[in-house]
């Protein structure tokens, strides 16, 4: 033993049973909190990716806005991706409500409609059509649908493709015609609207990207709304049911800080009066309160090194569990 420090590893090989006690009691700790945030945090990503499935990957609208405002915010540093949808009044084909929408591929696969056969809309004269409603309708793809919108305007259009089906359209038995971006302008403003959606890159303050749109280009308050519970999800908004779950998350936080301080610090206090006559003698052989600092940190230092690996491999071995 070259130096007083050496104690550490002598007192432990003589004190294997307490010792052993102290490590389980931390690695039962680390294994808490490892479990506990890891299943948060995969509760988290699995409510995140439900969010975007269900109301796109979209962060915010902007509405009432013209062309010239929507390119000066798509080209925008903090933004990943921006476009127009329209969305025309609801119409009938053969009986059956037909939703009639228009933007670009990159913002509709946002939305989650994605292509399944053929190609997205180039052009004014084509369109995409949902699965169920080509076999309901009888038509293919390469065939022409006739639309007769609500102010009476009729036209007719090229199927280009087909996307699948959306549980929110099979369960009002209704169907869906996806047109190229703009592809509803030529309808009277009263018989349209077209909505600017954002999606802002990774690392974003989005709160703060808005208030800086809504200076810049004088927009006001009505004209901006957001995906709140997106923006909840990725700890971005300002809702207050969305705040109460934050609060809830930091009252969990620490709680299981303080179970496992406790349950170390429990470890240790059923030694306490030996723990106290052992410092006291190094302190009668000539230890300053300094040494006996630094041998304290190089003790928990020792019990770190063996419990935590411990306690991160037990708590990731219940994480792969959770997960299978």
């Amino acid at each position: 033993m070259k130096g007083y420090l050496g104690l550490v590893s002598e007192y432990a090989k003589v004190h294997k049973k307490k010792n052993r006690l102290t490590i389980i009691c931390i690695a039962i700790s680390v294994m808490l909190v490892t479990a506990i945030f890891g299943m948060a945090d995969m509760s988290l990503k699995a409510q995140k990716e439900e969010a975007i499935r269900r109301y796109g990957n979209w962060h915010t609208i902007i509405s009432n806005i013209p062309l010239e405002t929507a390119d000066a915010i798509s080209n925008r540093k903090d933004v990943s991706v921006s476009g127009f949808l329209g969305m025309a009044s609801s119409t009938t084909y053969q009986g059956k409500e037909l939703i009639i929408q228009s933007s670009s591929e990159e913002l509709a696969k946002q939305m989650n409609l994605s292509v399944t056969e053929g190609h997205y809309p180039v052009s004014e004269t084509e369109a995409l059509l949902d699965r169920q409603g080509l076999e309901q309708f009888g038509l293919s793809i390469g065939d022409t649908i006739e639309i007769v919108y609500s102010d009476g305007q009729t036209r007719q259009y090229q199927i280009s493709g087909t996307y699948g089906d959306f549980s929110s359209l099979q369960g009002t038995d209704a169907h869906g015609l996806q047109l190229a971006e703009g592809g509803l302008r030529f309808l009277p403003e009263t018989e349209y609207q077209e909505y600017n959606y954002i999606q802002f890159k990774n690392g974003t303050n989005i709160n703060r990207a808005n208030e800086e749109i809504k200076a810049e280009f004088s927009l006001i308050d009505e004209q901006i709304s957001t995906n709140v519970m997106l923006l909840g999800l990725m700890g971005q908004s300002k809702d207050t049911t969305m705040l109460e779950v934050y609060l809830t998350a930091a009252v969990l936080f620490v709680l299981v800080a303080m179970t496992g301080t406790f349950m170390i610090a429990s470890s240790f206090n059923m030694s306490i009066l030996e723990r106290t006559q052992f410092f006291g003698l190094l302190r009668c052989l000539g230890a300053t309160k300094r040494q006996i600092k630094r041998y304290i940190r190089r003790e928990g230092l020792l019990y770190c090194l063996k419990a935590i690996p411990v306690g991160l491999l037990s708590g990731s071995v219940i994480l792969w569990i959770a997960e299978s």
